[in-house]
């Protein structure tokens, strides 16, 4: 069921950024993106089945990078599997 019309309206006439202060933010982002990309940072974005993410996640919880509770944590999750990512990669560029 939806929402009634009051609500719906209320919901679009949210208090709006200013156009200075969303053009701050966006400079905002930009230069951390490219702060990240000076310092030999990428972004990557990848699809794993179920089935990889469970053994990723059971490889760093038996070899002690994560606890049961952190492996629960999305960001923890992530930095972890991100540096478990560079080691291997470093490990190939030697």
């Amino acid at each position: 069921m939806s929402a009634p019309p009051q609500r719906r309206r209320r919901i679009l006439v949210r208090k709006r950024c200013p156009l200075a202060e969303r053009r701050r933010v966006d400079l905002v982002r930009k230069r951390r993106q490219l702060d990240r990309e000076r310092a030999g940072l990428r972004r990557v974005q990848i699809w794993l089945s179920n089935r990889a993410l469970e053994g990723l996640v059971t490889q760093l919880v038996r070899t002690e990078k994560l606890t049961d509770q952190s492996a629960a944590d999305h960001r923890k999750l992530e930095t972890a599997l991100a540096a478990l990512l560079e080691q291997q990669g470093l490990s190939w560029v030697r």
